[in-house]
């Protein structure tokens, strides 16, 4: 028996995708990117990502630690997944510099930059995003984006979703996850959960909670997707320091 109980899946942080979201307007978040692996195909997505500069992207330590840069693709400027577009920016990768001190069991620390091989143009369709100065307080309303699946084990989303989501205290988001191993940890944010039919989802994870027009988060983890539970990012200001140490401005 292979199969793992519901009890087993509480003992761990489930990657996420966009459930109960709309699609985005052209152009509307240009920070916005998707990062592709390279196969027998083409490439394909598996992850977010956020442009801090016109050769870096910040995502999530779990998208890439284990992938080999010569493998993986970036696409900025992109509304659709499977469609050819005019405004689309395809960037090879230079290197991947993934968090010192990132445990892939809790994700803490669940962050990375990508390194590219050439320079992104900014114009209406591509931009960077700058980073939040402050944390951000309880019951701020956020955007999360993402082509990430749009039910729990469902497809990638072929149009780029935005989600609005609610952020939700430290202390009450550890207590919606009591009774699992998850730890909330204080280098994380949370977001969403109310009604349990919005979340993110797989195919999500590296890409951004938006507040203000400011990035506050990466979407990190969660307890399967929409089932009331919030999701959790890693909180981008704890990075600050690391995110400029690394980044190629």
């Amino acid at each position: 028996e292979n199969d793992i109980s519901d009890e087993d899946k509480k003992d761990r942080p489930e990657i996420p995708k966009i459930i109960g979201g709309e699609p985005v307007a052209d152009g509307e978040f240009p920070y916005q990117v998707s990062i592709q692996a390279i196969d027998m195909f083409g490439h394909s997505h598996f992850c977010g990502g956020v442009i801090m500069s016109q050769t870096s992207i910040v995502t999530a330590a779990q998208c890439v630690q284990s992938q080999d840069a010569k493998n993986l693709v970036v696409i900025a400027g992109i509304r659709e997944l499977y469609v050819a577009c005019e405004h689309a920016q395809q960037k090879d990768v230079q290197s991947i510099i993934v968090h010192p001190e990132y445990d892939a069991n809790t994700n803490n620390n669940d962050i990375a930059i990508l390194q590219l091989t050439s320079m992104l143009t900014f114009d209406d369709w591509v931009n960077s995003i700058g980073l939040a100065e402050g944390v951000v307080a309880d019951a701020t309303e956020c955007t999360t984006i993402g082509w990430g699946s749009t039910a729990e084990s469902g497809s990638y989303a072929a149009v780029l979703q935005k989600l609005s989501v609610t952020v939700v205290g430290d202390a009450e988001c550890q207590q919606s996850y009591e009774g699992t191993a998850n730890i909330v940890d204080s280098t994380m944010v949370c977001a969403g959960g109310e009604g349990g039919d919005i979340d993110f989802c797989q195919g999500d994870e590296g890409g951004p909670l938006a507040c203000g027009g400011l990035l506050h988060g990466m979407a990190s983890w969660g307890y399967g997707c929409a089932r009331g539970y919030p999701g959790v990012y890693t909180e981008a200001i704890h990075y600050k320091s690391w995110i400029e140490e690394n980044i190629s401005l």
